[in-house]
């Protein structure tokens, strides 16, 4: 008769087994909040829902789901110089960074959760950071936008909020370099 070393137990299996349950188990925790906050009837009654709240949710979700995969393609796109990597691997990346973002604050999820699996770790934060240029420079300049509509401005205004930009975007290409 032969004794197993307690050595070789498996623990890899183990490991990803309590990862799933520790998953598990904060999803149920979420789904019971949310149930028990609308569970009293004063916050349901408090939402005014109009006849078109179910076609609104769907296109919502709908936009969402189309909204994170044009985030992982534009990761997948960027990281690309640095590594290659596919488009299920993108996904883990981002929608890990995004899982992240709930616990930790101010987008360092986000940043860990990108970088951990990259071999250049100092190529992939370059990345992250020229991805977050682009989209700070095309956030300012619909903002920007929006806000000359919004305020009825002429020409004068628009034209330094785009030598702003321009001068934000030499420097941003600058520093990437």
């Amino acid at each position: 008769m032969q004794v197993k070393n307690i050595t070789s137990i498996d623990f890899s299996k183990t490991k990803k087994w309590f990862w799933i349950a520790i998953k598990a188990f904060v999803t149920l925790l979420s789904f019971y909040f949310i149930q028990s906050q609308f569970k009293d009837h004063t916050i349901a009654q408090s939402l005014d829902i109009p006849d078109s709240f179910i076609s609104i949710m769907i296109l919502q979700f709908f936009l969402m789901i189309v909204n994170w995969i044009m985030e992982i393609l534009r990761w997948k796109i960027s990281i690309e110089v640095v590594e290659k990597i596919s488009f299920q691997q993108a996904s883990i990346d981002v929608l890990g960074g995004l899982t992240m973002n709930w616990i930790v604050p101010l987008t360092v999820g986000d940043y860990i959760t990108r970088i951990a699996a990259k071999r250049d770790k100092y190529k992939a934060t370059s990345a992250i950071i020229l991805n977050r240029m682009i989209m700070l420079f095309l956030t300012l300049l619909v903002g920007l936008y929006g806000l000359t509509s919004l305020l009825n401005v002429k020409g004068q205004y628009l034209f330094a909020g785009v030598i702003i930009l321009a001068a934000l975007l030499y420097v941003a290409d600058r520093v990437a370099r």
